[in-house]
């Protein structure tokens, strides 16, 4: 849990660069994750996936391919 709290800690002093090469390497490391959020927002509270998409950092393209 520490570990977490350190790293929630860091990135909150984060510049906007940092915080965008962060969203790019989960996002890469977890597509199919980031995916199905975006899918279960459209099945389950009817967000659009533009919506979605935005929200999540990603492209509509990313998310279609």
């Amino acid at each position: 849990m520490a570990s977490w709290v350190s790293r929630a800690k860091r990135a909150a002093k984060a510049t906007p660069e940092d915080r965008d090469a962060l969203i790019a390497r989960l996002t890469a490391e977890n597509a199919a994750a980031v995916a199905g959020v975006i899918s279960d927002n459209r099945t389950e509270h009817n967000i659009p996936h533009t919506v979605s998409c935005r929200a999540q950092g990603v492209s509509e393209s990313w998310f279609y391919k």
